[in-house]
């Protein structure tokens, strides 16, 4: 039996090793997905500092803690919330959040908050540069929406909004805005939308759904004009992006004022009501995130988004070089949207294919890891297929 149990262990294993020893290749020419992965020794250390086989799960309110609930990690979840509000130039003290299992999710539960406060005549809007998890999340919750253009650059189109808010004067607006479009890396007018939605005099609400950018937009020295609570009344920002958690991971955050009370059928315990969307939540990789903001601090996360944009640069100096169509990006965007690379060389790797007005693109998403052997190896492929595809129509 013990035979058994041993050879049965090793076949595992064995499985194992050889699908993760698969995903070596994909792993080093990731260029074409928000994720850092050069954060891998950093989170080995803060793995070796705790229990990573334990149980933990952060259930209901993270501002709330019983004791029938002893093994949680809901301050660590709380300090993050507190993180990014200071980032976003708000006393923390003033804001709601929690961590969710990604930014689709916390956009769901944005939109959840948004429709329960506003009630009756709810009326959602997203550009087509949005995230696909948008019309998702308005879909599921039953509310109506317009879809607004975007201009060249990926960003939301006012003009198009304000004529439908004419068209709409009772509406109650539901806005998903985003700093940082999928493809050309877009940041919406958050106090242009601000305005109109203001002038519109009905009750509102503005998300901003910073899934990728929301990471490191406050490091920059030039501030986001409106990237702040007192233009967007939600906002969602990703672990797995910018930070490079090895597990997708979301932190929401909301003004404590507009939190919903979903009412005492959704309390766990007495006094210990989920407001969460998803209940429960995991526990270690808050503690993770936590540990890497806490360990590298602003300066060395500042750092590492200057390695990036310094490459974002040198790639996209080098595709121009070559010949290739760089489209109209945000400057502090770490997205390079590319038109005409060869498709072949897109699938190898892992490079988004997408259509943007009838055209065939894609986009680099130069994160801090692409360093400058990446690059070459990227550049020098690339040369490499366009050689190959010339000789092959010869």
């Amino acid at each position: 039996m013990n035979d058994l149990v041993g050879h049965r262990r090793k076949t595992l294993a064995k499985v194992v090793g050889e699908y993760f020893s698969g995903l070596q290749e994909p792993y080093s020419r990731l260029l074409g997905w928000e994720q850092d992965v050069s954060n891998g020794r950093l989170f080995q250390e803060a793995e070796a500092a705790f229990e990573a086989t334990m149980s933990i799960n952060n259930v209901g309110d993270p501002w709330t803690t019983i004791s029938s609930e002893p093994i949680h990690t809901k301050p660590f979840e709380r300090a993050l919330v507190q993180f990014f509000a200071r980032a976003y130039h708000d006393d923390p003290d003033a804001i709601w959040g929690c961590t969710t299992p990604g930014g689709s999710y916390s956009n769901l539960q944005a939109l959840l908050v948004a429709r329960d406060r506003l009630q009756d005549n709810v009326l959602g809007f997203y550009s087509e540069a949005a995230h696909h998890s948008v019309p998702k999340a308005f879909h599921t919750l039953g509310i109506r929406t317009c879809l607004l253009g975007a201009d060249a650059g990926g960003v939301m189109r006012l003009d198009q909004m304000a004529a439908m808010l004419r068209q709409h004067p009772e509406a109650r607006p539901v806005v998903v805005a985003t700093a940082g479009t999928t493809l050309q890396g877009g940041i919406d007018d958050m106090v242009g939308l601000r305005a109109l939605l203001e002038a519109h005099g009905q009750p509102f609400h503005l998300h901003c759904d910073a899934a990728f950018f929301g990471g490191y937009l406050f490091l920059l020295e030039d501030h986001v004009p409106g990237m702040n609570f007192a233009c967007f009344d939600s906002l969602a920002i990703s672990g797995h992006k910018f930070f490079g958690l090895p597990i997708p991971i979301s932190v929401f955050c909301l003004r404590k004022e507009d939190q919903i009370v979903l009412g005492d059928r959704l309390c766990i315990t007495e006094g210990a009501c989920d407001v969460t969307l998803s209940g429960s939540r995991d526990g270690h990789t808050p503690l993770l995130w936590w540990y890497l903001v806490r360990r590298k601090g602003r300066a060395g996360l500042r750092q590492a988004l200057g390695q990036a944009m310094a490459s974002r640069d040198s790639l996209s100096a080098a595709l121009k070089e070559r010949g290739y169509e760089v489209l109209p990006h945000d400057p502090r965007s770490l997205l390079v949207p590319v038109a005409g690379l060869p498709r072949d060389f897109m699938r190898r790797w892992g490079l988004p294919e997408a259509r943007l007005r009838g055209r065939e693109v894609t986009r680099l998403t130069v994160m801090p890891h692409v360093d400058e052997a990446m690059a070459a190896r990227f550049l020098d492929e690339l040369d490499a297929a366009v050689l190959a595809r010339v000789s092959c129509c010869c």
